[in-house]
């Protein structure tokens, strides 16, 4: 499942921008969840963002800048970095937080980028190496 999860920094707060909301409504039509199922998902992700366990984080030109910034690097022949990407990546740089991702493709479209690469991580190896047995998103 390709999708953008979250970003935690050293206290583990998790935050993502607000496009998220559009980006789990990709990956559930992506995914053809059902209509209740895909409400019950936001609800509850809805939920968690009321309950202060994930912080929403609302576009800022420095953010914006930020994002086109990395929508633009070079990435060695290895396609281009898309605007939703980009966004969670530069909200992870300016958090000096971590970005997660499921999104392989991203990961290797970033791998040779130096400021890119340090500020990343493969979901799977985020669980698999805190001893977490699996991921869970809104």
């Amino acid at each position: 499942m390709k999708n953008n999860v979250l970003l935690y920094d050293e206290k583990a707060e998790l935050m993502a921008p607000s496009l998220i909301w559009y980006e789990l409504g990709s990956v559930f039509s992506k995914m053809q969840m059902p209509k209740e199922k895909s409400e019950e998902n936001f609800a509850e992700f809805q939920e968690q963002i009321q309950m202060g366990i994930i912080k929403i984080i609302h576009p800022s030109l420095e953010l914006i800048n930020k994002a086109d910034e990395i929508a633009n690097m070079d990435t060695q022949g290895q396609g281009y970095i898309s605007s939703f990407d980009a966004t969670f990546h530069a909200l992870a740089l300016l958090k000096n937080a971590i970005f997660m991702t499921a999104d392989e493709k991203h990961i290797r479209k970033v791998q040779k980028i130096k400021e890119l690469s340090d500020s990343i991580q493969f979901l799977g190896n985020f669980h698999n190496e805190r001893g977490m047995d699996k991921a869970r998103v809104g």
